[in-house]
């Protein structure tokens, strides 16, 4: 289904509710924003509570990191119950006055097992941001469609997060972003 918020028949629908007042609503940052499962990487999947504030801190740093703006179409090609397609696809377009394009993921048409094509970096993409890709894919995916890729890891709770920076070693998990986080030697107990 295609939804052409441009075109004539969704103006028609929206027309009803022009100037319509939003609703009489306070909301908090703390209030809940959301409930998002986890992958369950650590045990079974669990429901998180996203408060407002953070999804609204989250996505204005990804938006301003992505370089996000009026004209960038945001492509999400993730689940809508995983946190990635919410606060790193759609939310941080929606809070940079983007739009959206939403795709259902299909392995056989993911743009790494396309067949390769001469013009395959002939396109508008400027950013790809992901979650914990393997460094080769990473690498052939910048090369071959002409892009940044950001990569990084987020915990769906919002304890941690982890981003590869330039010039890191290849391979590398990447920095913390947050203050406090260590690696520990799990014998020693010692930062690593």
């Amino acid at each position: 289904r295609i939804l052409d918020c441009g075109g004539s028949a969704c103006r028609a629908l929206l027309e009803a509710h022009a100037g319509a007042p939003l609703p009489a609503v306070e909301v908090a940052p703390a209030d809940t924003f959301m409930l998002i499962f986890t992958s369950g990487s650590s045990g079974a999947p669990k429901a998180c509570i996203c408060s407002h504030g953070r999804v609204a801190r989250l996505t204005q740093t990804i938006a301003a990191h992505c370089g996000h703006g009026p004209d960038t179409v945001s492509y999400v090609t993730m689940p809508w119950f995983h946190a990635g397609a919410i606060n790193t696809g759609w939310l941080p377009a929606l809070a940079a006055g983007a739009a959206t394009v939403i795709r259902k993921f299909s392995v056989s048409a993911f743009l790494l097992t396309a067949a390769e094509g001469d013009d395959d970096a002939d396109n508008t993409l400027r950013v790809v941001l992901g979650n914990e890709g393997a460094t080769d894919d990473v690498e052939r995916f910048a090369l071959r469609f002409g892009c940044a890729v950001i990569d990084g890891y987020g915990s769906t709770e919002g304890g941690i997060s982890i981003s590869r920076r330039p010039g890191m070693p290849r391979g590398c998990l990447g920095l913390a972003d947050q203050d406090g986080v260590a690696v520990l030697d799990p014998v020693t107990g010692a930062e690593c």
